[in-house]
């Protein structure tokens, strides 16, 4: 039965965010930010700052000592759904910027970053029965019961798609037979 020892190296560590990447001698250069939301990156820079900033900025182009990337509210909400938040990306662009990241430009990546999550969509599926009896006998069932969510009307309920096919089965052990209706931009509808 061998054993095996594994050791984190600082770029391992730094990757994970156990820790800041220690400077490369050869990076002398910095990202240089601007007012119009563009970061222009030294093309010698570490893979591991490009890594970071494609996570919440737009790549344009790349250039024959430079990268180019913008700053957008889609990119930045794109990186708050990777769970980045805002001071994290600002304090990131000051590092990588050596604190030459414009005041506008924070405020602005601080605004954006803010209303991420303000409004939340999920998918579900409305389970709607015929008569308000019916959706008292499922309330009543612990097995549905357990898969319906959020109560919309007394003939209507939120059914999460994850719990979906359960109920689904569910419903058909109860007897009932559900009709399910397919969003029109859904792979095997008619409309799509």
């Amino acid at each position: 039965n061998p054993r095996s020892a594994f050791r984190l190296l600082p770029m391992g560590r730094a990757f994970l965010g156990l820790q800041e990447p220690e400077p490369r001698p050869e990076q002398v250069r910095h990202c240089l930010a601007d007012e119009d939301f563009g970061v222009q990156v030294p093309a010698e820079s570490s893979l591991y700052d490009r890594y970071q900033l494609e996570r919440f900025s737009q790549w344009e182009r790349d250039r024959d000592d430079m990268i180019d990337y913008r700053l957008t509210r889609e990119s930045v909400w794109r990186g708050r759904s990777q769970g980045i938040e805002a001071p994290q990306m600002i304090a990131f662009l000051h590092r990588v910027t050596d604190d030459a990241l414009p005041a506008g430009v924070a405020r602005a990546l601080q605004e954006w970053g803010s209303r991420y999550g303000s409004i939340s969509l999920r998918r579900t599926s409305l389970l709607q029965t015929a008569d308000e009896s019916t959706m008292r006998d499922l309330w009543a069932n612990p097995k549905i019961a357990s898969l319906l969510g959020e109560r919309v009307s007394s003939r209507a309920a939120l059914v999460e798609d994850a719990d979906l096919d359960l109920a689904i089965r569910q419903l058909k052990k109860m007897g009932h037979w559900p009709r399910v209706e397919q969003h029109p931009e859904e792979p095997g509808s008619k409309g799509g």
